[in-house]
């Protein structure tokens, strides 16, 4: 949507931006040597601007945004290549006034052709309302600096319309001064390219200007990343010499190439008059306080532009406030607590289009100067001038006073729109809301558009009479709304150019980051819409003076106009829209004395110019049927056709009885109809054309044959063969190879179907799947089923079944049953359990078990000798007995020696000696052979001491009388080998046991 220049004309001859400009597409063009005003809105907006250049050109351009509303001027510059997308060189922040603007300096055209510079916001979440563009394109080589110009008496003076010079600094204390000559209102930019070489060795290079007065104004930004580089702007106030001055910052500094361009002051309109107060010099009292000073300007102009030219005295000028009130009551900022206790003279102009704001410096004299970044003088554009000025002095500290010099304002009157010569206007439509609405429509979310007597300041006035459009005639808008005020239809049908709009309007709003306001004008229903006036500044109030006062400021009333010919012919409508957020509602939009005027002539029958007394005027085509206007300017009759007939779904128009041809009435969309295409199945009109839709799809008929095409005369389609070779599939799954031949599917290459394994035989394909059948192999058919522990392997129901298995046992006892190998049919034979009871085949162990795989016998029998007489035996493995062998005869025993296993001792002689006792010896021997038995009974001594035979014969002879009580040392003896005797049979007794 692009925006008009209905609002008022920019002075400095600064170019404005066009919308829209996104890309490179549809970048605004610029010569080689401009300043661009430009907007970075809405949020994310980019603004490319197009030129031409030369291989080897050198590109000097830099961003001046300290007016940017909110000091959102954190711009990026780039420069673009032919392409619109390669980057050649690019800044974020070298500018100077904010550093964190953007400057290059020096950047090289690679090649002719057509290049962007872009300008855009660091970030895409905001705004940068507006900025300045500066750009000089450098072409040849540049002009060497020429020493001695170390000082302002001894600069090197350049031309009037500025220079590109290549220098350099020898020492950190070197200085080079520049001289140019300036008239008053023109504009000079400095660019210092700090790496002309580009060889990325850089150093901190400082440049300066100062006025005719000599005065430097010093302002440094140390480099940032990239090519480093600065940027100065000045705006002179005076005609005279003005200096540019470039020195190092630091200790470094080597060589630089300095571009001074000077844009020429350009009034904003030929018709500029200034009107100088008589009023002053007026004291300004210590504060707080206030003086007032008027200026009183005669008549009527209608303001394009304005200027305020202000010289005063102050101790301390940082305590000063002041503004402007108009003839219609707008109370507008000029600029509050600027300047420096150690710079009291201030003598500036204060215009919207000079280099710089009034806050950037605080040395104020000699130059001209934006209002503070809040303050707009184009709030006063369109106004009427006529009537008394207030320039209002508020100093809001003590102890510090002053001298109001002088002031003057210059008025750059708007150029009216006219209408050509030999015509004058006629209104088309007209409305002052005197009667009401007129036709207008408003709507919206918490919409307050309303028609009536506005009663709340700063709008409590109508522009002319009492009736006039407000968002809410009582108070402020709503906040969060959405509301909409929408004109009558306004037609244009019929209408030659010139066409004029105008319409008087007053407004306050917040900060168009959150409130926005527009006027556009479009075709009723919203066709090629094209917007009039936006709203793009800051908050419409500012505190001022002591104690602190809020000053509603606003704009207008003010007429606007705008010349909207190219909508000539049709109907149009205007709408006035006005949103808001959720804070901070003003007094918002107001709108009266809307109309649209039409430039008409006398009647000449045939100028295309619709004069007094004509029907109607077609210029050329009077009298030609489509003009439905006749020879002698007349409506054509209502028969008379102009529009004929161009097919089955566009009947014919005839004029109508104003003379206008009916727009081209059509069948409705989807009246059937006849496109004369077979081939299309379904035809109905669209747009007035019989269009065929539905068309007949031409598809192949099998797999060997391609989609055809369609006969438009038949409506039937072609049948063309596929390529042989083709791949097809012949609906037998047991072909693996599937081609067309000559439009048929042939297969080749038939499945193979093998025996699967060998109890199953050779099967056959099934030609619905190409799988085999798995026929088994009869039962009984040897096989081999991999197991080596079957020992007899037939086929059954397919299957390989082993049979007669190798059975495993038991090696011996201290094993057990094992598990056959399916590798090798042999068994495993594991070892039982270590302590598993077992029988080693030996009696002389007591305790067998099994010890990894082996029976072992423990707690043997132990063979000891049974007596002294008798050796220790073994052990009888088949019986467990031991054996018990005699000692050696002779062997020494208790009793005596050992003798035939017998331990024989004294008793056997006692026998003897009972032998030779005498009578009874026969007896007596026989007692004492048997002196072991008869020791026994201890009897048989005493028989033989007694010589009367043993105690066992006396017992078996039937008695003896013997006196027991006395022996002989003999029977002592037999007594004695008794009682050992008695002990042997002892010990054998116990072994038996």
């Amino acid at each position: 949507e692009a925006t008009d220049s209905s609002e008022a004309p920019l002075g400095q001859n600064l170019v404005a931006e066009a919308e829209p400009n996104a890309t490179a597409a549809n970048a605004t063009p610029i010569g080689n040597d401009v300043v661009v005003r430009g907007y970075v809105a809405p949020n994310g907006d980019a603004d490319f601007y197009s030129f031409t250049a030369q291989a080897g050109d050198r590109v000097y351009a830099a961003t001046m945004t300290s007016w940017a509303v909110s000091s959102a001027g954190d711009s990026v510059l780039d420069l673009i290549a032919s392409d619109g997308t390669t980057i050649i060189e690019t800044d974020d922040n070298d500018g100077v006034l904010s550093t964190t603007s953007s400057s290059i300096a020096g950047a090289t055209i690679p090649a002719a052709g057509t290049y962007y510079v872009r300008v855009r916001h660091s970030s895409a979440a905001t705004q940068m309302r507006p900025y300045d563009l500066h750009f000089r394109l450098r072409s040849g080589a540049a002009n060497a600096e020429v020493e001695p110009n170390d000082a302002t008496a001894t600069p090197q003076t350049l031309p009037a319309g500025g220079d590109w010079i290549s220098g350099s600094l020898t020492s950190a204390t070197d200085v080079d001064v520049y001289a140019v000559q300036l008239n008053a209102g023109d504009t000079i930019f400095a660019s210092l390219d700090l790496d002309p070489e580009r060889d990325a060795v850089e150093w901190n290079g400082q440049i300066s200007m100062a006025t005719a007065s000599g005065n430097f104004i010093v302002l440094n930004d140390s480099g940032n990343t990239g090519t480093d580089s600065e940027a100065w702007f000045l705006t002179a106030k005076d005609a005279g010499t003005y200096f540019v001055r470039v020195n190092a910052a630091s200790t470094t500094f080597g060589t630089y190439n300095l571009s001074v361009a000077v844009h020429p002051g350009t009034p904003a309109t030929p018709n500029c008059t200034t009107y100088t107060s008589t009023d002053p010099p007026g004291t300004i009292p210590t504060g707080p306080g206030q003086l007032l000073s008027t200026i009183t300007i005669p008549g009527n102009p209608r303001i394009a532009d304005v200027d305020v030219a202000v010289n005063l005295t102050h101790a301390a000028p940082t305590d000063l406030d002041v503004h402007l009130r108009s003839p219609a009551g707008n109370d507008i900022g000029l600029f509050t607590d600027v300047g420096a206790v150690a710079q009291p003279n201030i003598d500036i102009v204060v215009d919207d289009e000079a280099a710089f704001p009034a806050a950037a410096v605080t040395q104020l004299n000699g130059i001209t100067v934006q209002p503070e970044l809040d303050y707009r003088l184009a709030w006063l554009d369109n106004e009427n001038a006529g009537g008394m000025w207030t320039l209002v002095v508020d100093d809001d500290l003590s102890a510090n006073g002053g001298t109001l010099n002088g002031w003057s304002i210059t008025v750059c009157e708007a150029t009216p729109l006219s209408c050509p010569a030999g015509t004058s206007p006629v209104a088309v439509f007209s409305t002052d809301f005197e009667a009401g609405a007129s036709g207008f429509t408003h709507s919206g979310t918490a919409d307050e558009w309303a028609v009536g007597t506005p009663t709340a300041a700063p709008i409590n006035s109508c522009n002319s009479g009492t009736q006039c459009f407000k968002t809410d005639l009582t108070g402020t808008y709503n906040a969060s709304s959405v509301q909409d005020l929408v004109s009558a239809p306004i037609p244009l049908v019929g209408i030659a150019g010139p066409v004029h709009l105008s319409w008087a309007m007053k407004y306050q709003l917040e900060n168009a980051t959150f409130d926005h306001a527009w006027v556009d004008i479009r075709e009723v229903g919203g066709a090629n819409p094209r917007r009039l006036f936006e709203w793009r500044d800051a908050t419409m109030t500012t505190s001022l003076a002591s104690p602190s006062v809020t000053v509603q400021e606003s704009a207008g009333w003010a007429t606007y106009t705008a010349d909207v010919s190219s909508y000539a012919g049709a109907t149009v409508e205007l709408v006035f829209h006005l949103d808001s957020d959720s804070s901070v509602q003003l007094g918002g939009l107001a709108i009266d004395d809307v109309s649209v005027n039409q430039c008409v002539g006398a009647a000449v029958c045939g100028n295309g110019v619709l004069d007094a007394g004509e029907q109607c005027d077609a210029g050329a085509v009077n009298g030609q049927a489509s003009s439905c206007c006749t020879a002698a300017c007349a409506f054509a009759p209502t028969t008379t056709v102009c529009r004929p007939s161009t097919g089955a779904c566009d009947a014919e128009e005839t004029c109508n009885a104003v003379g206008v041809c009916p727009a081209d009435s059509t069948s409705a969309d989807g009246t059937g109809c006849n496109d004369g295409n077979a081939c299309t199945q379904v035809d109905t009109c669209q747009a007035g054309v019989c269009a065929g839709s539905n068309p007949v799809t031409c598809s192949p008929s099998d797999q060997c044959h391609i989609a055809g095409t369609c006969n438009p005369a038949t409506g039937m389609c072609t049948n063309p063969t596929a390529a042989n070779g083709t791949a097809c599939a012949d609906g037998d799954a047991c072909t693996q190879t599937d081609t067309c031949q000559a439009g048929v599917c042939a297969g080749s290459n038939p499945v193979t179907c093998s025996a699967s394994d060998q109890c199953h035989v050779a099967g056959t394909c099934d030609p619905s799947t190409g799988t085999c059948s798995n026929p088994a192999a009869t039962d009984g058919t040897v096989c081999a089923d991999g197991d080596a522990c079957t020992q007899v392997d037939t086929c059954q129901a397919g299957a390989c079944i082993g049979m007669n298995p190798v059975l495993c046992m038991a090696a011996d006892q201290c094993h057990i049953a094992g598990m056959c190998d399916p590798a090798t049919g042999t068994c495993s034979n594991p070892a039982a359990a270590d302590g598993a009871a077992c029988d080693d085949g030996s009696a002389c162990t007591k305790s067998d078990t099994c010890q990894t795989g082996a029976c072992t016998g423990s707690n043997r029998v132990t063979c000891s000798a049974s007596d002294e007489c008798h050796l220790a035996g073994t052990c009888d493995p088949a019986t467990g007995t031991c054996s018990d062998p005699e000692a050696r005869d002779g062997t020494e025993c208790t009793d005596g020696t050992c003798v035939d296993g017998s331990c024989v001792g004294e008793g056997g002689a006692g026998g003897s000696q009972g032998g030779a006792g005498g009578s009874g010896g026969a007896e007596g021997g026989a007692g004492g052979s048997g002196g072991a038995e008869g020791g026994s009974g201890g009897s048989v001594a005493n028989g033989g001491a007694g010589g009367s035979g043993s105690d066992e014969g006396d017992a078996q002879g039937g008695g003896c009388d013997c006196n027991v009580g006395s022996k002989s040392a003999g029977g002592d003896a037999g007594l004695i080998a008794l009682a050992g005797f008695a002990v042997v049979l002892t010990r054998r007794r116990r072994r038996a046991a």
